[in-house]
């Protein structure tokens, strides 16, 4: 019986050999580009944010010390719970660093 060096599960890549598991590139990619159109457009609906910020929470569960890096952003999410969902706002200016901060820090290296 041969043995992989290397897995896929549930959408994570398993390095047999360093013994380290990543977000699959193409996943950590979808949210960065997403985060991007956003903060080119400068508004976003709760439904994107909740999208891009949900695929960054994914991406940071394989890099613990991010996971605090969209405080803010989860609260602009709950501050447009009573918005109808085609509602966009203006990325308030202390949302916009985080959302970078995500992008920068998920760039595939």
């Amino acid at each position: 019986m041969e043995q992989a060096l290397s897995a896929e599960i549930q959408g994570a890549l398993v390095d047999g050999m360093t013994g380290k598991v990543t977000p699959k590139p193409q996943k950590v990619l979808k949210y960065v580009e997403l985060a991007w159109e956003l903060l080119k457009e400068g508004r976003a609906s709760q439904k994107q944010l909740q999208i891009v910020c949900g695929g960054f929470v994914y991406c940071s569960m394989f890099r613990r010390p991010f996971l605090g890096m969209l405080n803010k952003a989860w609260s602009f999410v709950m501050d447009l719970a009573d918005d109808p969902p085609v509602v966009k706002r203006p990325i308030p200016d202390l949302v916009r660093p985080e959302l970078v901060s995500c992008v920068l820090s998920h760039l595939p290296k």
